[in-house]
């Protein structure tokens, strides 16, 4: 097994195992990357990141499976101590933080932490960060970016902020409310063709055609909603 080089507080070494470990994590050692995920969970507000990170590198590369456990969760809430819901938030922010603000997640090394921990943002300010990217329009995104990357504002001052942008948003926007009112009627529609087929099925009050053909127009609904969600 041949040392490389150290980076980010790991020991990066040539491992041979079956298909590698994927993207950055293709010389890392597993059993190093096992004893970083405990050692960071200890002192999770100063190595959030780091514990995202090698949390991220163990699922990627299914790591969990070499040491005994069939799935992740297993893993997480035997292990680590976290729910797997928990991890993968962890996963998600730190994902968003290095595309927003690559220069915190560059140099993942324990020494960088210390040295750095109280100009990094903290788990909590990146996830409201992130409900602002999802939530608000560019300019007053860059302007909740500002106050919690440059300026360290409070972060429940920040959410103070969020919440009345929001608000703002949704008066100044007609067509949020009109989306509001569609919805409302699309749900009720739904329920009334619910209610047919279910009438159609135990009451018999019209023919088993009609049933096809009430569910098949269901699903399209449906469908249509989900698609405009992600849209």
């Amino acid at each position: 097994m041949e040392i490389v080089k150290e980076e980010g507080g790991f020991l990066l070494q040539k491992v041979s195992q079956p298909g590698g470990l994927n993207n950055d994590a293709g010389t890392w050692q597993p059993e190093e990357v096992r004893e970083k995920v405990l050692r960071y969970t200890r002192d999770f507000k100063l190595s959030w990141r780091n514990l995202a990170h090698t949390l991220q590198i163990v699922h990627q590369n299914k790591l969990y499976k070499q040491w005994g456990y069939s799935k992740f969760e297993e893993y997480t809430n035997t292990e680590v101590n976290v729910s797997r819901h928990t991890a993968v938030k962890l996963i998600q922010t730190y994902d968003f933080l290095k595309k927003e603000a690559p220069k915190y997640v560059l140099g993942n090394a324990e020494e960088d932490d210390r040295q750095n921990d109280t100009k990094a943002p903290s788990f909590e300010s990146v996830l409201t960060l992130k409900k602002a990217h999802d939530k608000l329009d560019d300019e007053n995104y860059q302007t909740i970016k500002n106050d919690i990357l440059n300026e360290s504002k409070d972060v429940g001052a920040v959410k103070k902020d969020i919440t009345q942008l929001i608000k703002q948003r949704k008066i100044n926007d007609p067509a949020d409310e009109k989306q509001k009112q569609d919805d409302r009627i699309i749900g009720r529609t739904l329920f009334l063709l619910k209610g047919l087929k279910r009438d159609i099925e135990v009451l018999n009050v019209l023919p088993e055609t009609f049933k096809e053909d009430i569910s098949k127009l269901i699903m399209k609904i449906e469908d249509y909603m989900d698609s405009s969600k992600d849209e």
